[in-house]
């Protein structure tokens, strides 16, 4: 399965463990379902919302501009990917 947003995910996921928080803990204090939080951590999905951020810098406490500058990147490599996959 093609995961875009795997670096970003994998980050969030030792941010979360660095707090001791479970998946469920976390997507209880930013109001998503766990399996959607899951998905998040996962790589394969990932909502580019500026309140979703803010609410994970509040809580988990880490630069926000780190988080952001990834998802950039990550979102650039996705667009190339599927530039790729159609005109090939």
């Amino acid at each position: 399965m093609y995961k875009p947003y795997q670096k970003t995910g994998r980050f969030l996921k030792v941010i979360r463990m660095r707090h001791t928080l479970s998946q469920g803990e976390t997507a209880e204090k930013l109001k998503i379902s766990k399996s959607y939080y899951c998905e998040i951590e996962k790589g394969v999905k990932f909502p580019i919302d500026k309140k979703f951020i803010l609410k994970l810098e509040s809580f988990l406490d880490f630069d926000t501009q780190d988080l952001v500058d990834r998802l950039k990147k990550e979102y650039l490599q996705h667009k190339k990917y599927l530039f790729e996959r159609i005109y090939r």
